[in-house]
């Protein structure tokens, strides 16, 4: 169920995307990074990152299409028009 899983996990403080708008990434405690647009006030993209374990920061790439993260045992990024993670150990 990814729509009962909110309260979010982790805010980023990558509020404004880099594409102007006002997006908010954030990561659900149920494992789904969710972009919520604030001026529509609604959830435009949902990703399942159930396979990484323990997000704690989260950024946007410089055109706004990638999320970078950092969990509790890799660094990553999820592209969010395929919704692939490509992902490093530490």
């Amino acid at each position: 169920d990814v729509e009962g899983d909110c309260p979010c996990r982790y805010i980023t403080p990558a509020w404004m995307s880099p594409d102007g708008k006002e997006r908010l990434p954030f990561f659900s405690n149920a494992g789904w990074l969710r972009v919520f647009d604030v001026d529509d006030n609604h959830i435009t993209r949902t990703v399942d990152v159930r396979q990484v374990d323990g997000f704690a920061l989260a950024a946007w790439s410089p055109d706004g299409s990638q999320v970078a993260f950092m969990s509790d045992k890799s660094i990553g990024i999820i592209d969010l028009g395929s919704g692939a993670i490509h992902e490093v150990d530490w």
